[in-house]
């Protein structure tokens, strides 16, 4: 019973393994939406602060002066948590592998212990 359910564990792959390389994939391609649209911001506040400061400052509303900043100011306010998720979901894929890896060392540990008890009693 106890041999079975180890070899049966043994054959498995962990739950963590199979679904950490997803979350790794997944959070790289937030990443690189990230890296796209950070480029993007970058042009438009190259664009902004290539206005002089004293006509930035003086700039009436509905301009399109602020209508520039109120684009950057907005677009920071999405992308920082965009990259704190993207960098979660490679956090957590490395925590699952991890996880995966500990499980299967129990596993083989318990299996070398099965099999060295039943060798150990076969000698005697």
């Amino acid at each position: 019973m106890v041999d079975q359910r180890l070899r049966t564990a043994v054959a498995t792959t962990p739950a963590g393994a199979r679904w950490s390389g997803w979350f790794v994939l997944a959070g790289l391609g937030v990443i690189a939406v990230y890296l796209v649209a950070g480029f993007q911001l970058s042009q438009a506040a190259a664009g902004y602060f290539a206005i002089p400061k004293v006509e930035r400052d003086a700039a009436a509303a509905g301009s399109a002066v602020l209508a520039q900043l109120q684009y950057l100011q907005a677009a920071s306010a999405w992308l920082e948590p965009f990259k704190f998720t993207g960098l979660s979901l490679i956090i957590t894929g490395i925590v699952l592998s991890l996880s995966a890896i500990i499980q299967t060392l129990r596993t083989r540990a318990a299996v070398m212990d099965t099999a060295l008890a039943a060798r150990k009693g076969a000698s005697r």
